[in-house]
């Protein structure tokens, strides 16, 4: 029997954005654009008409983050399972995170001369809003996860709908 907050909640990369206090610690399910580079692994949307913090992504379960990024140790030892705040994030492993990782992988180490495909997909997992922060003009930002504390947190604990698309520069 399924608990109420084993539901996940369909919200959109904005919403999450524009109120992270109203899903702080939900578990959501969302479709959006993955970024992976040097210190940087987020879902974006490029739709949001807010300047909210960003929301970086981590796997649960015991796959480390593809990305290099300050502070900290983010190594996971085989078998154990992500825990954030008092949460046990397990992952999923289907052919879908498969798909996944080889996508992200692709394009963490693009191959010279070659474009490289952006990665949608829809990801479900655990949301975690971080503290507020008071921007100079008033604004209050919600971080602390990421580098650098950059952004909010979405756990990945499963992937479904996978697809490499056509980034214009």
């Amino acid at each position: 029997m399924c608990r109420a907050e084993d539901v996940p909640i369909g919200v959109s990369v904005c919403q999450l954005q524009e109120n992270p206090v109203a899903f702080d610690k939900t578990l959501v399910r969302v479709r959006g654009q993955i970024s992976i580079a040097f210190e940087d692994f987020s879902l974006t949307a490029g739709t949001c008409k807010s300047s909210g913090a960003g929301i970086w992504l981590e796997f649960g379960g015991d796959v480390e983050a593809p990305t290099i990024y300050c502070c900290g140790d983010h190594s996971r030892k085989k078998g154990t399972v992500l825990k954030v705040e008092g949460f046990s994030l397990p992952l999923k492993r289907d052919r879908s995170l498969r798909d996944f990782l080889r996508l992200v992988d692709t394009q963490r180490k693009p191959q010279p001369g070659s474009t490289q495909p952006g990665i949608a997909a829809t990801i479900t997992g655990r949301f975690f809003a971080g503290k507020p922060w008071t921007r100079s003009d008033g604004k209050v930002l919600y971080m602390g996860y990421g580098h650098l504390g950059c952004c909010s947190l979405l756990v990945i604990q499963q992937v479904s709908d996978v697809a490499a698309q056509r980034v214009s520069h």
